[in-house]
């Protein structure tokens, strides 16, 4: 089960996210950017819900720290903001996040988000994969995995 680190200072917000999540992800709610870095230490999550506007430590901040470590740099990050602003988010995908959710949200959306972020993180790891299999001679086990991110691939795309 992939796991989904909520990161938000609104109580409400947390408990929101993590009802949507639970059952189909494990999904941890964090208080702070800061406590989610010392989480970190101990569990690595999947993807971060990550809110912009925290005291100690913002999103952006957060989001910077995150990619500017080989470790969590890969980690994709959705930025979740009660603000409408194009801006905004605009500003949030140039920092390096994947996708950007205003609140309140509802259900269905966080979910869709999600699922569609953590497969866009799984094919680029499987064309990784690939690209490392194919620059050490090996042509066949890449072919094999691009022949089965192909058959994912078509079986995700039947689902939407």
């Amino acid at each position: 089960m992939k796991t989904i680190f909520i990161v938000d200072d609104n109580n409400t917000n947390l408990l929101m996210a993590k009802e949507a999540l639970d059952g189909v992800y494990r999904a941890l709610a964090v208080p702070s950017a800061l406590k989610m870095f010392a989480l970190m230490a101990k569990v690595m999550p999947d993807l971060i819900l990550l809110d912009m506007e925290m005291p100690e430590m913002d999103g952006y901040t957060a989001l910077t720290k995150l990619k500017g470590n080989e470790r969590t740099a890969r980690i994709p990050v959705i930025f979740l903001t009660a603000y409408t602003n194009d801006l905004l988010a605009s500003q949030a995908l140039e920092a390096g996040a994947v996708d950007f959710i205003t609140k309140p949200f509802l259900k269905p959306t966080l979910l869709n988000h999600v699922s569609t972020q953590l497969r866009v993180a799984e094919l680029e790891d499987a064309i990784d994969a690939i690209h490392d299999r194919l620059s050490n001679g090996y042509i066949r086990p890449a072919l094999d995995i691009a022949t089965e991110v192909r058959r994912e691939r078509l079986l995700w795309t039947d689902k939407t």
